[in-house]
């Protein structure tokens, strides 16, 4: 398999940071933060979102996780049967201060969201 990032480098730059590759070796799953080259931002945004990038034979698909009000942090892809589930840390604000942890369920092949929950952590 290969994938050329080029073609997004006017756009955005990569830091990855996890990997998951599929039991039968044919898809390859990247999480990585996806920093921003042109895009204005508010004070009270982000620079970056987390993306995950699925690499196959056959092409590429993304999904971004990029919630308003809400800040992923550390998200990981885990292989869990024909669903991946990424997990990890959440912040309400831009503050280096997570919140709570952040579940997401997603179709392996599309990568479409089925279902999301941040849950805070107690007092």
């Amino acid at each position: 398999m290969d994938y050329d990032f080029s073609a997004n480098i006017e756009e955005k730059n990569y830091a990855f940071e996890n990997i998951e590759v599929s039991k039968d070796l044919k898809e390859l799953y990247l999480m990585g933060k996806a920093f921003f080259k042109k895009r204005r931002f508010d004070v009270k945004e982000r620079r970056f979102q987390y993306e995950l990038v699925r690499i196959t034979q056959d092409g590429f698909k993304t999904q971004e996780f990029a919630d308003a009000g809400r800040f992923s942090e550390s998200l990981k892809p885990v292989f869990s049967g024909n669903d991946m589930k990424v997990v990890g840390f959440y912040a309400d604000r831009k503050d280096n201060r997570y919140n709570g942890l952040v579940y997401f369920n997603l179709d392996a092949n599309s990568l479409a969201i089925k279902a999301k929950k941040y849950n805070p952590f107690s007092d």
